[in-house]
């Protein structure tokens, strides 16, 4: 069975604020997801914890990383920028300490916790938007960007350097990377490796809400402070919400040493019409797929993710084609693929659930356990008895784990 690389996304699951984050599945099998439990009341604030399983989903362990009052959790892992060790990255808020910790797990070595080491010292953090997104370049440093209060008081970039992940130590300010477009708490990122020559050079995709504009930013780790940072746009015409975590997501595609970003277009626009588009991006080129997932869609549609499974890519939504689905009530979470990279027409849409999920524009909510019938390769799926459950990625659903049930299925490929 290959390992799965699942996409990157945006998600507001149990969290103040939005953050990257995924389920991993790392080198021996085992499949990872870190979520912020959600303290009594329902309060979004409480323990970092890792779920696991050994057996494909079918049981899970909880673990905690982080005792506190954590409002956000982002990681990465290693194997996705083409390195061959096995550590998951993990930055967090803390509330409790104001600040922005890192964290890393050694899967390799019986799931070794080393950290905290101090991304910010911050003196606040209340973030009812906001966002984090960690990445580890195919040279080794660490780089987590931050926005941690509303309004934007403090926010930056900063690195670890490779040498120093078997022992963490607090990370040293770089370019601030929110500063580059324009620091709005609304804004969402998502940091990716690069493939320039330098390895240790990374790249960022940034949805600045005000402008409506995606850009890819290209961060260049050996240029002088001031200079480490240049945008290029990748799509005009994003319309999107403020208050709603973006409605994309991104993946690593390394055998074509490439980043994949999906994303929807014109939302919530039912009238002209909705777009989901998919680009394929390096630090010198982007190139939009020749066709659109969706090039104009009425329906009540949103959120997306894209993984890779072999040479398919399949990217996931929430919606269907028919037209038979209402937002803010019931819609499935459906897919389409495409073996050609998007050269040719996307093919047909397949339908991955039931309509069990209500979906408000980038926000779905599942008032009841999730269910799912059907099977597509390389799909991640976590359910849980949750009373509310929030996210923007289809891929996996899972923002609450609790001790008394947590279910998925791993389906292989």
């Amino acid at each position: 069975m290959a390992r799965l690389v699942l996409s990157q996304f945006s998600t507001n699951m149990n969290s103040q604020g939005y953050a990257s984050n995924r389920p991993i599945q790392a080198n021996n099998g085992h499949l990872y997801y870190f979520f912020v439990q959600a303290a009594a009341g329902g309060t979004n604030a409480s323990d970092i914890v890792m779920a696991k399983s050994i057996n494909g989903g079918i049981n899970w362990t909880l673990t905690t990383i982080n005792t506190g009052l954590n409002t956000a959790v982002a990681v990465w892992y290693d194997r996705d920028s083409g390195l061959s060790s096995d550590y998951i990255h993990l930055a967090c808020i803390d509330t409790t300490s104001d600040d922005v910790l890192y964290y890393n797990v050694n899967t390799a070595s019986s799931d070794a916790v080393l950290g905290p080491a101090t991304v910010l010292a911050g003196s606040t953090a209340v973030v009812a938007v906001g966002s984090l997104s960690i990445v580890r370049a195919r040279g080794g440093n660490v780089y987590v960007a931050y926005m941690i209060d509303n309004p934007a008081v403090e926010y930056g970039f900063a690195r670890m350097l490779s040498a120093d992940v078997g022992a963490p130590v607090t990370f040293t300010a770089r370019d601030d990377v929110y500063s580059v477009i324009g620091a709005d708490p609304a804004d969402n990122i998502i940091l990716m490796p690069s493939w320039a020559a330098d390895a240790n050079d990374i790249m960022a995709f940034f949805w600045d809400s005000s402008a409506d504009t995606i850009f890819r930013l290209v961060y260049d780790d050996s240029a002088t402070p001031g200079t480490q940072w240049a945008s290029t746009s990748i799509a005009t015409g994003q319309i999107d919400t403020t208050t709603t975590p973006k409605q994309w997501g991104a993946t690593v595609d390394l055998t074509n040493s490439q980043n994949l970003l999906c994303a929807w277009g014109n939302l919530p626009d039912q009238t002209t019409g909705m777009t989901l588009s998919v680009w394929k991006v390096t630090e010198s080129a982007i190139a939009e797929t020749a066709n659109k997932v969706f090039a104009g869609s009425v329906d009540d549609q949103g959120a997306c993710s894209i993984c890779i499974v072999g040479t398919t890519w399949y990217v996931f939504y929430g919606g269907s084609v028919l037209g038979d689905e209402v937002a803010m009530n019931q819609v499935s979470i459906n897919c389409k693929s495409t073996t050609d990279g998007g050269a040719t027409a996307w093919g047909s849409e397949v339908n991955l659930m039931p309509t069990n999920l209500l979906i408000a524009v980038a926000a779905i909510v599942a008032p009841q356990r999730l269910t799912f019938t059907d099977e597509v390769p390389g799909l991640l799926w976590v359910s849980s008895v949750s009373s509310t459950v929030s996210a923007t990625h289809f891929g996996i659903e899972q923002p609450e784990v609790s001790a008394s049930a947590a279910v998925a299925r791993m389906i292989g490929c």
